[in-house]
């Protein structure tokens, strides 16, 4: 119960980071989302070894599991939105990547971003004189 409520806890602490929308805001993103890796990796073995208690307990774990997900639909539509974002941003730089080049979903064989279709990650700058 308690590696749920951490999970949850780091995926607030993502939602927030995103929230600003600024590039630093992925790179601050990264601890939070290891730790609540690291706490859903410790309850998943906490279940395989044994379910949890009749009642209450198990009402609770449901109902935090529950705005777990709720969270992670909402950083989930906050990572997409700001893809999209930088996405156009990149366009009105003069880059518009190749559909093939930038994937934000899961291949058929459910890998992330597999080597087949990498995302692109560009980083331009644009210097005006005068």
């Amino acid at each position: 119960m308690q590696a749920v409520r951490q999970a949850r806890k780091g995926i607030e602490r993502v939602r927030k980071h995103l929230l600003k929308p600024v590039p630093d805001s992925l790179s601050a993103c990264a601890a939070p989302l290891s730790e609540a890796i690291q706490c859903l990796e410790r309850l998943e073995g906490q279940l395989r070894t044994g379910a949890p208690g009749p009642g209450q307990e198990s009402q609770a774990l449901r109902s935090e599991i529950g705005s777990l997900r709720a969270e992670l639909s909402v950083v989930t539509a906050l990572l997409k939105s700001a893809g999209a974002f930088y996405e156009g941003y990149g366009a009105l730089l003069g880059h518009t990547p190749e559909p093939e080049e930038i994937y934000y979903g899961t291949n058929p064989g459910g890998a992330y971003n597999s080597p087949r279709r990498p995302a692109l990650i560009v980083e331009r700058r644009l210097i005006i004189h005068g």
